[in-house]
Parts: structure tokens; C-alpha cells; sequence
């Protein structure tokens, strides 16, 4: 039953209470999480939906592929290839 102060109940359904039984919490740059839920409320998706889809996939594949649009120098990719490397171990 729903309470008349307003609340989590009137901001997220029900269904989704029900259904998740944790909080994720991490640090991220706040113009990219911005950005990120400006694009997935255009969409009309929830963010958090994009979010938990990004890791059934990370699950489902154990891998994760990163995309760059700038060119960074060879020792710098050298070195994100060392610590990506000790990661998989």
C-alpha cells in the first residue's frame, strides 16, 4: 500500500522493489552519468534497465570489449593491456 507523503513507491514500481534485492554503487564522472541518463530518458528506457543489461552481458560473455574514439599513445595501451591482463588471471 502506498503512502501519501510520496516516496520510493510513487518513483519506482512495485515490480521493480520486488525483483531487486541490491543497490550498486560506484564513482563515475558526473557529465558522462549525466549524459547517460539524458540519452536512456530519451529513449524512455530506465537507466538503471541499461545498467543491468550491460552486466547480464558482462556475466553472460565474461568479457567486455572497450571502444575508443582517440588515438592514445603506445605506451599508455601497453599498459592498459598489462592491467587487463592481470585482471582476467
Amino acid at each position: 500500500m502506498a503512502h501519501r507523503g510520496g516516496g520510493f513507491d510513487k518513483i519506482i514500481p512495485k515490480y521493480i522493489l520486488q525483483y531487486m534485492q541490491t543497490t550498486v554503487m560506484f564513482k563515475t564522472d558526473k557529465k558522462l552519468k549525466e549524459a547517460a541518463q539524458s540519452i536512456a530518458t530519451r529513449m524512455g528506457i530506465p537507466f538503471s534497465t541499461i545498467m543491468n543489461e550491460y552486466m547480464r552481458e558482462f556475466v553472460k560473455k565474461q568479457e567486455i570489449t572497450f571502444r575508443t574514439f582517440a588515438k592514445a599513445d603506445d605506451r599508455e595501451w601497453e599498459e592498459v593491456h598489462r592491467r587487463l591482463q592481470r585482471m582476467s588471471r
